[in-house]
């Protein structure tokens, strides 16, 4: 008798996600200062130029490390890739569908992918400081698992551009 060790999926099973998106830590990078008091020196930051965001993804056993550049002042974002294999893209896709699921509006628009072998891919953020409070969200409750969307049209939810920046 030869068993398979493929498992077969009972109709009772719950979905099993797509991919995993867990945030490593959240590096914020001013603009601009303002002093708050001289003794000790303290200093507010009054505008954000950037955040640097790690994050891990996993899709089954395989894991995969990205990073998250959020640009203010150019209301852009890019993903990139610096260990494993997971679609960079796809991962933007899952984060602009579950921004979309939470907060009903588009954070993201993929403008292109950078790489052929798809480790980087850009995008234009509606509200930078918003979807960087998701990301700190997704931080706080230790990550994120993302499924196949069922009711939701990707195709509106990140919108690939049909002309250049």
């Amino acid at each position: 008798m030869t068993v398979s060790k493929e498992k077969t999926k009972l109709e009772g099973d719950p979905p099993q996600p797509l991919f995993s998106v867990r945030i490593v830590k959240i590096v914020l990078q001013p603009d601009k200062y303002k002093p708050v008091s001289t003794k000790p020196v303290e200093l507010e930051a009054i505008r954000l130029k950037r955040a640097r965001v790690g994050l891990v993804v996993r899709e089954g056993h395989k894991e995969s490390k990205l990073s998250a550049t959020i640009e203010f002042r150019g209301l852009a974002l890019t993903l990139s890739r610096s260990e494993g294999d997971c679609n960079v893209a796809e991962v933007g896709n899952g984060l602009g569908m579950e921004y979309y699921k939470r907060y009903g509006k588009d954070a993201l628009k993929l403008i292109d992918y950078i790489r052929q072998d798809e480790s980087v891919s850009e995008y234009t953020l509606a509200d930078p400081a918003r979807f960087l409070d998701f990301l700190h969200l997704i931080k706080n409750r230790k990550g994120l698992d993302i499924y196949e969307p069922k009711h939701f049209d990707i195709e509106t939810l990140v919108v690939k551009s049909s002309h250049s920046v």
